[in-house]
This record gives structure tokens, sequence and C-alpha cells, in this order.
């Protein structure tokens, strides 16, 4: 025969309280592993956080670095100047910052109508033809072309 009414009615009972302690086993695990996981958010805060400090610390470094070089090359140009102004402007060397889309050829049609002396010019800044100018760079143009040059 069949099992009693009472009998299943224990067995359910039974596999419900098993169910019970299952999913409850479950909600513990979920929350110490959500426990775990917040606690190591923190953690990542905290070291991002150290992390900016010194980041806004080399920032401000760099800045201040930036300024102080901003401040050299802008000493530089103030005695470049004062150098020609005490030739009152007849020195035999033009003080060229160069620009953005300079280059050697540019810069040699421009001072002497002709683009043959970039050569030239590379050699006495101590560069070769072909060398990139970087903006800021300052090229040293002597006034006239040298005869030695030829054409």
């Amino acid at each position: 025969m069949g099992k009693k009414v009472t009998q299943v009615e224990q067995e359910l009972k039974s596999q419900k309280k098993y169910t019970v302690h299952i999913l409850f086993g479950i909600l513990v695990l979920v929350v110490i592993l959500m426990a775990a996981n917040i606690f190591t958010l923190k953690q990542e805060i905290v070291s991002l956080k150290v992390e900016r400090g010194s980041l806004l610390e080399e920032n401000s470094t760099l800045k201040i670095e930036v300024e102080t070089i901003k401040l050299a090359e802008g000493q530089k140009q103030v005695e470049i100047a004062e150098a020609v102004d005490s030739t009152n402007g007849q020195g035999s060397i033009i003080y060229h910052h160069i620009q953005a889309g300079d280059n050697l050829p540019s810069i040699s049609k421009r001072y002497y109508g002709t683009e043959i002396y970039a050569r030239q010019l590379a050699q006495i800044n101590g560069h070769n033809p072909n060398s990139l100018l970087h903006i800021g760079q300052i090229l040293q143009v002597p006034r006239e072309p040298d005869p030695a040059w030829g054409n």
C-alpha cells in the first residue's frame, strides 16, 4: 500500500526544513561575499585616494618646473633681444625664433631671397640639412650670406 497522509506530511515538512536551511546557507554565503567585496572596494578607494594625492603633488611640481622653464626661456629671449639692441640692430647675426611651418629652406628664403643657403644655415647651427626644427628653437642666421658659400 501507499504511505499514510501523516507520513507524507512529515516528509514534506522535513524537506521544507531542509530547503529553508539550504536557502539560509546560500543567503549567509551571499552576505559574506558581499561583505568581502565591500571591504575590497574600501581598500581600493583608500589606495586610489593615496594615488590621487601623489598625482596632485606631482602635477604641482611639474607645473612649477614648466613655469621655471618658461621663465628661463623668456630670460633667454630678453638676453637675445638685448644683444641685438646693443648693436643697434646692426649685428652680424640674427636670432630667428622658430615658428610653425619654419624649415631651413624657408628661413633661407626669408632672409636671403633664395632657399640655396639652407645647408649653410644647418651647418652654422650644428644641424644636418634634414633636421627637424622645433617651435621655440632659436637659430643663428647671419645677416648676410658669406661670400664663401657660393651660389
